[in-house]
């Protein structure tokens, strides 16, 4: 098992480098071969691939995965002992829950070879931020003994990678008396929760305490307001990190920083829009095959996130395609009346510039409650004023070009979910109407 690891370390370095011909080939190979495995030993897409009369011997490019039909967290869920190709009783697997934000959460199941793989790429992206193996983590999470089990079995017994769990679901000033004692050289955690540790930071002079060497932001959408003023706070860099409970490390900034590099050794990443696959370019949403994952095969799995493909290359040298954005879920967006969407990333920019920042309010969450109403729960806090109120139907109004009725209600609390995850934006229109 150790060799196992450590060449799993060694393949996913040596394949960012690869040129983009040998990468897309492997990559190519893998997608095959997933598809072939799936068909093969899941009752659920064998029946799902006869429905939609493919074969896996019908994938014979990239394109040719259109062919085969989508899949999403609901049917998965419903379907999952059909799903899993291996018994759930086998001793070789690992079962980790998904947050739930967007409602039930489910059980993703990885084989003891898929984690220690997919383990191997989460790693690769850690080094490619500058993390060094030696240095000590204070990683936000929830207090899920499994997961943490899980997280820290290998690379903790050899010395490196050690982790220090900082509880999401704790209040925040336990977190930042915690992480004031360590003092850590990296600090990994949701975008909230950095956010509402910086404000601490701020207020109780913990500044010359805390000097990490590098933040890392994942788990939510980062606002690049919210990177400013977490970079301003520590006077470190923040990396965006993109990873999901159902793939694991998915796509992360190197240093320079140009935009997240997807993995392509672990997954495929297609950008669709209104069913059809985009190019380089546009916005769409991210639907993604593991391409690692035998025990519970995704294929064409519906995340539910949104983001951009660059057609660029970093500078850097990896040959791994760049995501430029990512916009958050499609729960996440508000729709207006003239069709446009507006993202999450835009709407916490400026909320968080307007009156987080400076003290108006603590939290505060945008839910759209129909086509043309949206209610903003806020907590106030120690600068609340008369104006706090004009100023967020200011910049609200402005960005949904005054189409929207806007109420805003005084909350003492904005719930967060059981991992400690806090959704800013919230749509609850029937997304059955829509697409984006």
């Amino acid at each position: 098992m150790i060799h196992r690891k450590a060449s799993y370390l060694y393949r996913t370095d040596r394949y960012q480098w690869l040129s983009e011909k040998k990468a897309r080939a492997k990559q190519l190979e893998k997608l095959k071969k997933i598809i072939e495995y799936a068909y093969s030993h899941s009752r659920f897409y064998r029946d799902t691939f006869d429905r939609a009369g493919v074969k896996p011997s019908d994938l014979k490019n990239f394109d040719d995965i259109r062919k085969f039909p989508l899949t999403s967290k609901e049917t998965i869920r419903e379907n999952l002992d059909s799903v899993l190709t291996v018994k759930r009783n086998s001793r070789r697997l690992k079962f980790i829950k998904t947050s739930g934000s967007c409602g039930d959460a489910m059980e993703i199941v990885y084989s003891n070879r898929s984690w220690d793989y997919t383990s191997a790429v989460y790693a690769r992206n850690l080094f490619a931020m500058g993390y060094k193996p030696w240095q000590k983590i204070a990683f936000y999470w929830e207090p899920d003994p499994v997961f943490i089990k899980h997280a820290t079995a290998f690379y903790h017994k050899i010395g490196i990678m050690k982790k220090c769990w900082i509880y999401s679901t704790d209040p925040p000033e336990k977190q930042l008396n915690l992480i004031a004692s360590l003092n850590p050289p990296v600090i990994i955690g949701f975008p909230s929760s950095l956010k509402l540790l910086c404000r601490l930071i701020r207020e109780n002079s913990y500044k010359s305490a805390i000097t990490p060497n590098m933040i890392v932001s994942s788990f939510e959408v980062l606002s690049e307001e919210t990177r400013t003023f977490i970079e301003e706070t520590f006077n470190a860099p923040v990396y965006n990190w993109y990873t999901s409970t159902e793939f694991m490390g998915m796509a992360g900034e190197c240093q320079k920083r140009s935009g997240l590099h997807i993995n392509t050794d672990s997954i495929f990443v297609e950008i669709l829009k209104n069913g059809a696959n985009l190019r380089e370019g546009g916005s769409g949403e991210l639907v993604v095959t593991g391409l690692e994952m035998e025990a519970m095969p995704l294929i064409r799995y519906q995340l539910k996130d949104y983001g951009v493909l660059s057609s660029e290359r970093c500078s850097c040298g990896r040959n791994l395609p760049l995501l430029t954005s990512l916009e958050g879920r499609n729960d996440d967006f508000i729709l207006l009346k003239n069709g446009e969407f507006i993202g999450p990333r835009s709407i916490v920019g400026l909320m968080d510039k307007a009156v987080l920042y400076n003290g108006q309010v603590k939290n505060f969450r945008v839910i759209q409650k129909a086509e043309s109403k949206v209610v903003v729960k806020v907590v106030r806090d120690s600068n609340f004023h008369a104006g706090t109120l004009t100023e967020i139907r200011r910049v609200l109004s402005g960005l949904f070009k005054n189409l929207m009725d806007i109420e805003i209600i005084s909350v003492e609390v904005i719930e967060k979910n059981r991992r400690g995850k806090l959704r800013f934006v919230i749509s609850e229109l029937d997304k059955n109407l829509w697409r984006i």
